[in-house]
């Protein structure tokens, strides 16, 4: 015995889908009847396109991504062959991007939903399906399509929505967020610029070298202090160098800050170098050596890495190996950047160990680890900070990769502002399975850098998009 469903339109459709609502990543465009496809509102996609595997909204996008930038002939050859199939007024040519222009193809963007409008399809689709049993055989009323068949689990559910989309992905009809990308790399330009040229002056005095590179050994120590397992309740690490970039004098604050200090930078450690150092904005360049997310991603990693060989080990073994590791390499790097006549204009590093209960009348020790190259009232300032920041700090939304393909950053903005942005994109190469070479981890590198934050930028200044956009799309959405 057969029972038919009838599907007079997508909307339908979507509504019997296992799920009940059409997901980008998840649904496979082969359940779709062919001649509902063009319902889908999605360049080239209708009855006539031939899918043979596993095909999601978002394979789509990647097909067309390709096809633009690898045969940028036959895809407008396919686009005109498309547009002429479709009813007059659907699609237009903007702004290097084809679009929907007819009100009743749009799609409604809102901050809570996002529906897609589309109007009743007049040709009937039907499924028989058995009394008893998951599985449908979808038929068609539309002889061409006769020999067209899908098998599907129907879920019975309540109307939903037609499209469940997210936020974190780009627009899959149009794909703002390569002109978003764009601009904003356009707006950081002289960030990009200003950190490729104070690297280049740091290799040209020696400072940081194949041999002598003990300012990033330093970092990656304290980066395993943020990231091992059950070590650190927090650890805050920042060295500002004055260097001279086209006559003017720029400091340059690479820093590293994780668990309870994680935001010390931006809530308070920003202001006071402005103030200490009697500087503007346009003379402050903060690099985050990794983001929160890295940490969060490398912690995770070094979890899974001691739960695989089944050994906790020490923590406070742990926690004193890799400070006693930091410590020397701090020195090393203090008086090497003496020995090159480099500006080291503050050093300022700080670790507690887990589980260490700090109180005001604390001491420095390696349990509550402080040291600074500046004055003792100075000393005192940042002590009383590292002290007092845990129990008043804000919580801050961590700003991901994507998000600088999505947020809109203002025009003119100055060189601090600039290198903030630039911070959002992840710059950890210790994510890489692969071996890095030390000149792999520098903007300034020949080749193409590990870091993501450095591969964006170094393509960007070669004006190579065709790189850049695939580097994007397959770290932050493939």
């Amino acid at each position: 015995m057969w029972r038919l469903l009838f599907f007079e339109s997508l909307d339908s459709w979507c509504e019997a889908l296992p799920s009940g609502y059409l997901d980008e990543h998840s649904t496979d465009l082969r359940l779709c009847p062919p001649a509902l496809r063009g319902d889908l509102n999605l360049l080239l996609l209708d009855s006539s396109f031939t899918i043979k595997k596993r095909y999601t909204i978002f394979d789509h996008m990647m097909y067309l991504f390709h096809l633009q930038q690898k045969s940028p002939k036959e895809y407008y050859e396919k686009v005109e062959n498309f547009i002429s199939r479709q009813p007059p007024g659907k699609w237009e040519f903007k702004g290097n991007e084809y679009r929907i222009v007819d009100e009743q193809y749009c799609i409604n963007d809102d901050t809570d939903k996002q529906e897609l409008n589309m109007p009743l399809f007049n040709d009937v689709y039907c499924v028989k399906m058995p009394d008893n049993t998951d599985h449908t055989r979808i038929v068609t009323s539309r002889p061409e399509l006769q020999g067209t068949s899908t098998t599907f689990t129907l879920h019975n559910t309540k109307r939903v929505k037609k499209m469940k989309t997210s936020h974190s992905q780009p627009h899959l009809y149009d794909c703002p967020w390569k002109t978003i990308l764009m601009k904003n790399l356009e707006r950081c330009n002289t960030a990009i610029v200003t950190e490729l040229k104070i690297v280049e002056k740091l290799q040209e005095n020696n400072f940081i070298t194949k041999k002598s590179k003990f300012l990033l050994e330093a970092e990656d120590c304290a980066i395993r202090l943020s990231t091992s397992p059950d070590t650190t309740e927090g650890v805050f690490v920042c060295n500002v160098f004055m260097v001279e970039v086209d006559e003017r004098s720029i400091f340059y604050a690479r820093y590293v800050e994780s668990g309870c200090y994680t935001g010390f930078m931006s809530q308070w450690l920003k202001n006071y170098l402005l103030e200490a150092l009697d500087i503007s904005s346009e003379a402050l360049f903060l690099s985050q050596v990794v983001t929160k997310s890295d940490i969060k991603t490398l912690s995770k990693n070094r979890e899974s890495e001691r739960t695989i060989k089944g050994k906790k080990g020490r923590t406070d073994k742990n926690y004193k190996y890799n400070l006693k590791n930091f410590k020397q390499l701090l020195g090393n790097s203090l008086s090497h950047a003496e020995n090159c006549g480099v500006n080291f204009v503050l050093n300022l590093s700080h670790c507690v160990r887990k589980g260490f209960h700090a109180h005001i009348e604390s001491e420095s020790s390696d349990d509550w680890f402080l040291h600074t190259n500046t004055s003792d009232s100075d000393r005192k300032k940042f002590q009383d900070q590292f002290l007092s920041f845990p129990l008043q700090r804000r919580t801050e939304q961590s700003k991901l990769s994507e998000h600088f393909a999505e947020e809109n950053f203002p025009n003119s903005l100055p060189l601090l502002n600039q290198s903030i942005y630039l911070n959002y994109l992840s710059n950890s190469h210790s994510l890489l399975k692969e071996k890095v070479r030390f000149e792999e981890r520098l903007p300034t590198s020949k080749s193409i850098p590990k870091s993501f934050r450095y591969q964006i930028s170094w393509l960007f200044l070669k004006n190579d998009t065709h790189k850049f956009f695939n580097i994007f799309l397959k770290v932050q959405w493939g």
